[in-house]
C-alpha cells in the first residue's frame, strides 16, 4: 500500500514528468505480486491464537493513518481520497489489470481529470472512460460504505477499546456481524464467522490467561478511513509494549464486519506513538 508521502508526491509531480513515472509504475505493476490479506492465500483456520510460524515471504497489505493523510481542497476530493485508502477498495483495486488501477487512482482518488489521464497514459478519452467504467464495476460492493456510517466510528472504537481493556467482550460482541472475518498478518491466519472470532477474543491463549482488565492497552488511530486503535500489551516489568494494530471494517447497517489486526509493532513509532507506554 503506498505510504501518504508517495501521494502527496504524486500530487505534486509536474505534469510533463507524470507520464514517464507513470508508465514506469505500470510496468512495475504487471511484474510485480499485489499484497494480499491471509484470506486471499488459504483457508480459514479454527478459533485460537495462531499456531504457526509468520509468512515473511508473502506481500501483506498494510494499513495506513488517517493521520497523515494529504491535505485536499475540499470536502468532495477529501471523501475520494479517503474511500481510495479503505482496506476493502485497496485489497479489490489489486486485482484489477494495471491499466484499470492507474486510472482508477489518477482520476478517482488523485481527482485528474479524464483528458489529464488519457495523456499521461497516452491512449484516448474514450478508452479512459471504458477503463474507469470497468474498474468501477469490478470495486462497486467494497465501495459501498454510506457516509452516514461516520458518526458510527467513535461509538465501535469505545466500544473496542473498553472490550480489550477491561476484558468483557459482551458488548463489543453486539456489534459484530453473523459473517464477520478477522484477518491477522503476517501469519497466514484468519476466523470466518462471528462465532469463530468471539471464541478466540476470549480464548486463554489470546490472553496467556484468563481475559482480565490490566492486560491491554488501546489508543484509538483511525486507519484506511475506518475506525482502529492500536494496543499495548503489559510486560512483566508493568510497562505496555507495542505489539498490533486492528482496523475496524463496518458494513452497511454499522456492524463490524472485518477486524484486520496487523502485527507491525516498529509502525507504532512511525505513526508517532510510543512503541513503550509507562504504567
Amino acid at each position: 500500500m503506498a505510504r501518504a508521502r508517495d501521494v502527496r508526491a504524486a500530487r505534486e509531480l509536474p505534469r510533463v514528468v507524470v507520464p514517464d513515472v507513470t508508465n514506469t509504475c505500470l510496468d512495475m505493476l504487471k511484474a510485480r505480486s499485489r499484497r494480499v490479506l491471509p484470506q486471499d492465500v488459504g483457508p480459514s483456520i479454527a478459533p485460537g491464537p495462531p499456531t504457526t510460524a509468520p509468512r515473511s515471504d508473502i506481500l501483506w497489505l498494510e494499513p495506513y493513518p488517517d493521520a497523515i493523510l494529504p491535505a485536499v481542497p475540499g470536502p468532495e476530493q477529501a471523501g475520494r481520497l479517503r474511500e481510495g485508502i479503505r482496506l476493502a477498495f485497496v485489497r479489490v483495486v489489486q486485482v484489477l489489470p494495471p491499466r484499470q488501477r492507474a486510472a482508477l487512482i489518477l482520476h478517482d482518488v488523485l481527482d485528474w481529470s479524464v483528458a489529464e489521464v488519457a495523456a499521461i497514459l497516452e491512449t484516448t478519452e474514450a478508452a479512459i472512460n471504458s477503463a474507469l467504467q470497468r474498474a468501477r464495476a469490478a470495486i462497486a460492493r467494497p465501495r459501498e460504505q454510506s457516509p452516514a456510517l461516520a458518526p458510527r466510528h467513535a461509538e465501535v472504537v469505545d466500544r473496542f477499546v473498553h472490550a480489550w481493556e477491561s476484558g468483557d467482550f459482551d458488548d463489543f460482541i453486539e456489534l459484530l456481524a453473523t459473517d464477520a472475518v478477522m484477518n491477522m498478518p503476517p501469519w497466514q491466519y484468519w476466523l470466518d464467522g462471528k462465532d469463530a472470532v468471539v471464541a478466540t477474543m476470549r480464548s486463554s491463549g489470546t490472553w496467556d490467561g484468563e481475559p482480565r482488565p490490566g492486560r491491554y492497552r488501546i489508543m484509538p488511530a483511525p486507519m484506511n478511513a475506518e475506525p482502529g486503535g492500536l494496543a499495548y500489551v503489559r510486560g512483566p516489568e508493568g510497562r505496555y509494549h507495542a505489539v498490533c494494530l486492528t482496523a475496524l471494517s463496518l458494513d452497511a447497517d454499522g456492524r463490524v464486519a472485518g477486524l484486520t489486526t496487523f502485527v507491525l509493532p516498529d509502525l507504532f513509532a512511525a505513526w508517532g506513538f510510543t512503541p513503550v507506554l509507562d504504567a
